[in-house]
């Protein structure tokens, strides 16, 4: 008996169940939705749309729609996580480790955070410089999640490598911005010798574990 999973088809029907959701709410509006194929080979790709799912052996929708809060209305998100199985799971990658996606609100915007067994071990916005970038982000997520199933152990362990994880990507951004920036230079490179000096402690820890 055949019992492959048609991904496509049950990408269809979750999209069909939450955008009717935000279509029938006079506070929800603008439904969008990215789809995560995962391969075989633990490889991931990000789309618009679900054709990439076609080949998968698991994958990720992230739900997406703005909700009004009182007066002003903020992105919000869902993501849901479906396996080898079929199963449908809101956030969950397995049984220690999800994937959430914290809505925008009015001082903050919207983040994507790693959990495992519900402590947030790696979290990161998913806007820069106003642009959005939260397939990039997933990606990054997805391989740190990877390399932390892999080496790490204990819930410690794996809140190490998720600050090293953060101290080295906003090195790669300070650093970044530094190239296109002369104005604030000077303050740039006082951010990236600390996060430096925070990337040193943290490998000291890693190192004596």
């Amino acid at each position: 008996m055949d019992t492959t999973v048609d991904f496509l088809e049950l990408a269809a029907y979750c999209k069909q169940e939450i955008e009717q959701k935000c279509a029938e709410s006079d506070r929800k509006w603008s439904y969008e939705i990215l789809y995560v194929a995962i391969f075989e080979d633990d490889s991931i790709k990000v789309s618009r749309t679900p054709h990439i799912l076609k080949d998968a052996k698991r994958c990720i929708l992230v739900h997406s729609w703005q909700q009004l809060a009182a007066t002003i209305a903020y992105d919000t998100y869902l993501v849901q996580c479906i396996n080898e199985d079929g199963e449908v799971l809101q956030d969950a990658l397995d049984s220690d480790y999800s994937i959430h996606i914290y809505p925008s609100s009015f001082n903050c915007s919207a983040s994507i955070a790693l959990k495992r067994s519900s402590k947030t071990i790696y979290e990161s916005k998913i806007w820069s410089n106003g642009e959005h970038i939260l397939p990039q982000r997933i990606v990054y997520v997805w391989n740190l999640y990877k390399k932390i199933k892999e080496e790490c152990k204990t819930l410690m362990e794996s809140q190490l490598l998720g600050k090293l994880a953060k101290a080295e990507q906003n090195i790669q951004e300070l650093n970044s911005k530094l190239a296109d920036s002369s104005v604030n230079e000077q303050l740039l490179e006082t951010e990236v010798r600390r996060y430096r000096s925070l990337l040193d402690e943290i490998k000291i820890l890693v190192d004596n574990k």
